[in-house]
């Protein structure tokens, strides 16, 4: 009898975990200030912000990247990255991982 309230409390509890989006993405050579990536996160998160954080990894160039940043969602559940730095070529490729979430609210 008493595992039937516990059962009933996670089930309102998981109501209000939010739907996350998280994946490692590749951005790729815009032009020698910029590198980008256009990923579908998915329509669920249109108009929330996209968190991106930069990946370091060999040969990528971290080190010459100043600013990573994401457009927020947009109705078609898409969102684009940008990467701007200096000194990028055609051959740089960069990856960031992105992170969305739906309002748990």
């Amino acid at each position: 009898m008493t595992i039937l309230p516990v059962i009933l409390i996670l089930s309102v509890q998981n109501s209000k975990i939010p739907d996350v989006y998280y994946e490692e993405v590749s951005l790729h050579y815009y032009d020698g200030a910029y590198m980008t990536a256009t990923v579908n996160v998915g329509k669920q998160f249109a108009g929330r912000p996209v968190q991106v954080t930069s990946i370091y990894k060999s040969g990528y160039p971290t080190q010459q990247t100043w600013n990573v940043s994401a457009t927020p969602v947009d109705s078609n559940g898409s969102t684009t990255i940008w990467a701007y730095g200096s000194n990028y070529v055609s051959a740089h490729v960069m990856n960031v991982l992105v992170r969305c979430e739906t309002d748990p609210t």
